[in-house]
């Protein structure tokens, strides 16, 4: 692979990247692109698949250099600002790799970092919608905790407490992912007892534990597990309402109506004359999962129209209908590159083995941008959830949801299926056992175990 390939790779998480630098002379070629993802947001999506931090660990492990890399993310990791969210996460989580493999000066840099930011938040008066600096707190605040067990939660949890009696704009309910993380490393029980002992000895642990027993003692509201469908009617009225129009009553609907109702809704749809009234009404099914019960031609024919959100909402509706009306328009959409994520997304729905190459053709001719200007993740999952709506891929999808997206959970999905199918190539299996996502590495290596030499 070339250095653009890495980087993608890297990207995607793809264990491939390990495997490469096994030789030493792509290794010696290949370090500055792995300095490169470390400084860089590598995770598609930091709240389901975590910073990646322990993969790239993997790969600057290899080189047995730190003095190349480890001066530069401290420099890097200093100089970020809070804003850089992602970016800082994981550049503290590697840092706290490093530490925990004996390099004092990756902790003194978390501690530094740490002690900025509890400062700034002391003298922070004006709150903002997003607090940035909050979340980089916390992020630290769970790194030294994991880093130095019980005595880094002492010092944490005193100095967290000191803060909310310094400024009362904060409490322990704006480090609930710190509490759900104590808990999960001590367990509820010895993390409320250690709380509790703390609280006795220093006045920041007592307001922590104050805070933390208050936040606790507010009452949870209770949602009714059953919405109301709204009618017809309803629907009808709330799209002719002026101002914002209430989505949410477009999927209940959509997910309660009966078929005689879809077909109500449906000619009312089509005897609307207001474009946006007409759009409103048709939302309900961009969610509704089945196809519309009239004529596709309306819909294309909306698909067509100078109102873009009329536009929009046709093209949506239009993803879960399935017809040979309907797979041709997408082809005709591809064709001349007009809206290519839902044309995709339409001919995944309507796949026959007709259509098979022409749509890998676009689908990699896609994938040449999905690190830049185009989004395909709702393309992937559309190729590992076909099977919901009855329809049956060929591997070759499957191995291109391997090779191109970034989003782990999907590329796990994919394995999952080759696996199934008894699709799964040995050159994917040996390169699964590197990738960024334990699941797949655990997988694997359950139900594939590596050949003793």
């Amino acid at each position: 692979m070339n250095k653009r390939e890495f980087r993608n790779y890297m990207l995607s998480g793809l264990g491939r990247c390990a495997m490469e630098l096994r030789d030493e002379k792509r290794a010696a070629e290949l370090k500055a692109d792995v300095l490169w993802g470390c400084l860089n947001a590598c995770s598609f999506d930091e709240q389901s698949e975590g910073s990646r931090s322990d993969y790239l660990y993997r790969l600057l492990s290899i080189y047995n250099d730190t003095e190349y890399f480890l001066p530069v993310l401290i420099d890097v990791f200093h100089r970020l600002r809070p804003e850089s969210d992602v970016k800082l996460r994981q550049l503290a989580e590697l840092l706290s790799r490093f530490s925990a493999d004996g390099y004092s000066e990756a902790k003194e840099a978390l501690l530094k970092k740490y002690g900025e930011l509890l400062l700034a938040l002391t003298k922070k008066r004006v709150c903002p919608i997003y607090d940035y600096t909050r979340d980089a707190l916390e992020v630290l605040c769970v790194e030294l905790v994991n880093l130095g067990g019980e005595e880094e939660l002492v010092r944490t949890v005193s100095d967290l407490g000191g803060l909310f009696l310094k400024n009362h704009n904060y409490g322990a309910s704006d480090f609930d992912w710190y509490c759900v993380n104590a808990e999960g490393t001590f367990g509820k029980r010895k993390f409320l007892a250690l709380l509790k002992r703390e609280a006795k000895r220093s006045e920041g642990a007592a307001a922590f534990y104050g805070s933390l027993s208050s936040a606790e003692a507010v009452e949870k509201p209770v949602f009714s597990k059953v919405m109301e469908v709204p009618s017809v009617g309803e629907l009808v009225l709330a799209a002719k309402e002026n101002g914002q129009f209430d989505i949410g009553k477009s999927v209940r609907f959509a997910k309660g109506a009966t078929e005689e109702e879809a077909l109500a809704l449906a000619k009312e749809i089509i005897s609307e004359s207001d474009l946006k009234k007409k759009a409103r009404l048709l939302s309900a099914f961009s969610y509704r999962g089945k196809s519309f019960p009239l004529s596709h031609e309306i819909l294309i024919e909306y698909a067509a129209s100078k109102n873009p959100l009329l536009c929009e909402t046709a093209l949506g509706a239009l993803t879960n209908c399935r017809s040979n009306e309907v797979r041709e328009y997408a082809k005709k959409l591809l064709l001349v590159g007009e809206h290519r994520e839902d044309a995709l997304i339409i001919l995944i729905r309507n796949y026959t083995p007709e259509i098979k190459e022409f749509l890998l053709r676009e689908l990699n001719k896609a994938c040449v941008y999905y690190l830049g200007e185009l989004d395909l993740h709702g393309v992937i999952m559309t190729v590992t959830h076909a099977h919901e709506m009855g329809v049956r891929l060929p591997k070759e999808f499957f191995l291109l949801v391997y090779e191109k997206a970034l989003c782990s959970r999907c590329r796990y999905r994919a394995v999952r299926i080759l696996s199934k199918h008894r699709w799964l190539p040995r050159e994917i299996i040996e390169e699964c056992r590197y990738d960024s996502s334990s699941d797949i590495v655990d997988f694997v290596n359950r139900y594939y175990p590596a050949k003793r030499a």
